[in-house]
């Protein structure tokens, strides 16, 4: 009774017994006809909140309605725990399906609601990870459901529970973390990567209350990366993207960023589209561009989840145009439209649920579906080659889990709508390190052994404490290492497999030595390797050569052993031998040092006059340069000088060994800008 009514009937106490007991019957009639018409009103409008789909602003009245008439229990436990289910939350549903079922109280349910009464109450149960009881309830439907296409349904959820233990022991070495920085307490989800950030879908702006899950409405947002883990810096798509009154979600870019595909709901306006389709818009460069409807993709029914191919040239989608939700692809045209929708095959496509489609750069499709055998609720499922399979925990729970998308090759993300802490939301987003189909951690190293040889002997000889210097394809200082004693060294820089280095090594006395090593195509297959982490280390070498041309200590100049025959200027064949070994130091030294002159410098003793001396070693000494030319080095780095005798090592040579010191052939290295070639002074008497 209200308020009002209890005052009233203070006045009928002064009236005579039988007329007052008249009244107090007549109180009672109307106190329990107005009990009866308030709980129906209110269960009128929760109805009318379940037919609008507003399912979280049902609940409440639901509830109420039961406690004004627990008549009426059966019935509304029933209700309640559809609303739950309709609005993505089965784990809630379980203990209102389980008291509809159990209650003996009220009007027995219609056959069609008892029918999905038995039904749905097995995936609630599932949802919970209540396996055993989910068989049993899904047997149950089997044998007294009504519906054949359910039956069998249900039958596929028993196998598929059967495989539940199986899948949770899978071992998976993944390691799955709440992401800090990004989740709220609405609902947040991942949609795809653009231009390095995370684009997430979110109801966090509250402008309205969608009826629908008592929630904000989806948002499209931007979120950086603190680092892998950790998102900051959330940021709106705008205003011409994000509308008042309805659901913006699930988008997803073309490789050049300049294309969007989105999810947009209508806004209940008579004129806006009452279901939820696709929406596309372009970058100009400044904004984007005000949506469009992708006519010839939507259809009448639901159209959401869209996701490019890493390539650009296949949109992929989920419908429920065919009753279920099924995955559909289209083509991108060049000109940037859309060719017609064609379902996927029914290998991945089943009789229940399949949705949030992403295809890996590697080539894995990815989806979450509750068709195929999976832990309850949505699951996330990954197609290699012509095999299906479950991810496996910890990324699948018996909460939905979807949304999977990579950042590289071992991160990733997806989101799921498990209970268990640290969840802040009904849908949050997760991190996940290494690939729960086949990653295994491995680290790939550059290790090597430092060689030197002479332009004569080519034979290689461990070179010590030689340095080097490892560096990216920008020419990047990555890492540097010193060969020990036995010439071996290693960069403690983990490498890129898709990069080619260069390795850089100097040692005083020696050419340095600049050598590329390419990654490329060398990344092992993982599912080979025999440990989660694994390191691999790739061997090369440098060869440095012996720099001839370094001055000695006593400043004096390089002699080559060139020879001639008895007063020719003629090379011998052993000369020749020595000039062809010569040639190839000469063009490494170059290409160190292009800027420069090498004089080769014929010297006699100082037997004979002094006038044909000059004469025999400047034609030896051309003869022996235009050789080298000849081999291919060039005319512009070399030049020839006839010194005579007039540079003796040994003056006043007596013996035939000092003679044959002073027979002999220089190698002078001058900066080219300033080369003047030496005139021979000449002595008296010569």
């Amino acid at each position: 009774m209200s308020i009002l009514m209890f005052k009233n009937c203070l006045h009928f106490l002064e009236l005579p017994n039988c007329a007052m007991k008249k009244i107090l019957i007549y109180c009672s009639i109307l106190a329990f006809c107005w009990q009866i018409s308030a709980c129906v009103a209110v269960y009128d409008k929760a109805e009318m909140k379940f037919q609008a789909a507003a399912y979280d602003a049902a609940i409440p009245l639901f509830k109420e309605a039961m406690v004004k008439n627990p008549k009426l229990a059966k019935g509304i436990n029933f209700k309640i725990a559809e609303c739950y289910r309709l609005s993505n939350r089965a784990h809630l549903a379980e203990p209102y399906y389980a008291a509809a079922l159990t209650s003996k109280t009220g009007e027995p349910l219609d056959a069609d609601s008892q029918d999905k009464l038995k039904f749905h109450y097995g995936f609630a149960l599932a949802a919970n990870a209540k396996y055993a009881e989910a068989t049993d309830q899904f047997a149950e439907y089997v044998a007294s459901g009504t519906k054949p296409r359910l039956q069998e349904m249900a039958k596929g959820e028993m196998e598929s529970l059967k495989q539940a233990e199986d899948i949770k022991k899978m071992v998976t070495h993944t390691r799955v973390e709440h992401c800090a920085g990004v989740n709220t307490n609405a609902s947040d989800f991942t949609s795809s990567l653009v231009n390095q950030q995370l684009v997430v879908s979110s109801a966090r702006r509250l402008e309205k209350v969608y009826e629908g899950t008592g929630k904000g409405f989806q948002d499209i947002y931007y979120a950086d990366f603190a680092n892998d883990k950790t998102l900051a810096n959330i940021t709106s798509a705008g205003l011409v993207i994000n509308t008042d009154g309805a659901h913006e979600a699930s988008a997803t870019f073309s490789p050049d960023g300049k294309t969007m595909v989105f999810a947009r709901s209508g806004n209940g306006k008579k004129e806006s589209d009452p279901e939820v389709s696709l929406y596309v818009s372009r970058f100009d460069g400044t904004v984007w561009t005000e949506a469009q409807a992708i006519e010839n993709i939507n259809s009448e029914k639901w159209d959401g989840c869209p996701s490019f191919a890493p390539d650009g040239k296949t949109l992929y989608f989920a419908s429920n145009r065919d009753g279920d939700l099924d995955i559909f692809t289209a083509t991108v045209n060049p000109d940037g439209t859309f060719g017609a929708a064609t379902p996927m095959p029914k290998d991945i496509n089943t009789a229940a649920n399949e949705m949030f489609p992403y295809m890996a750069a590697n080539g894995k499709f990815f989806f979450a579906s509750d068709g195929h055998y999976g832990l309850g609720g949505l699951d996330i499922f990954v197609k290699e080659q012509t095999k299906i399979r479950n991810v496996g925990t910890p990324i699948n729970s018996s909460a939905d889990d979807f949304g999977l998308l990579y950042k590289n090759d071992s991160v990733g993300y997806f989101t799921s709508n498990r209970p268990n802490a640290p969840a802040v939301g009904d849908d949050d987003i997760y991190y996940f390190i290494n690939d729960s189909v086949n990653f295994k951690y491995v680290n790939y190293y550059l290790q090597g052994i430092t060689y030197f040889n002479t332009f004569e002997d080519k034979s290689k000889k461990p070179l010590t404490n030689t340095t080097l210097r490892f560096k990216d394809s920008n020419k990047n200082l990555l890492a540097t290492a010193t060969s020990n004693e036995q010439g071996k060294f290693k960069f403690d820089t983990a490498l890129n497999m898709k990069m080619v280095y260069s390795i850089e090594a100097e040692k005083d006395g020696y050419l340095p030595k600049s050598e590329s090593f390419s990654t490329v195509g060398k990344a092992v297959d993982v599912r080979t390797l025999p440990k989660k982490y694994n390191t691999i280390t790739f061997d090369t070498d440098l060869t440095l050569t012996l720099n001839f041309l370094k001055p000695t200590n006593d400043k004096l100049p390089p002699e080559i052993e060139i020879l001639y025959e008895f007063n020719k200027t003629r090379l011998t064949p052993e000369s020749t031998t020595l000039l062809d070994q010569f040639v190839g130091f000469l063009n490494e030294f170059l290409t160190v040092y292009p800027d420069v002159i090498i004089e080769l410098g014929s010297h006699t003793d100082e037997r004979g006059s002094a006038k044909y001396n000059e004469k025999l070693a400047d034609g030896r000494a051309k003869s022996a340069v235009d050789y080298l030319i000849a081999k291919g080095v060039n005319t512009a780095n070399i030049a020839a000088k006839g010194y005579g005798e007039y540079e003796l090592k040994v003056k006043k040579a007596k013996t035939e060994e000092q003679h044959q010191e002073n027979r002999r052939t220089t190698v002078k290295v001058f900066k080219r800008s300033e080369y003047k070639p030496k005139v021979v002074a000449k002595t008296s008497g010569k």
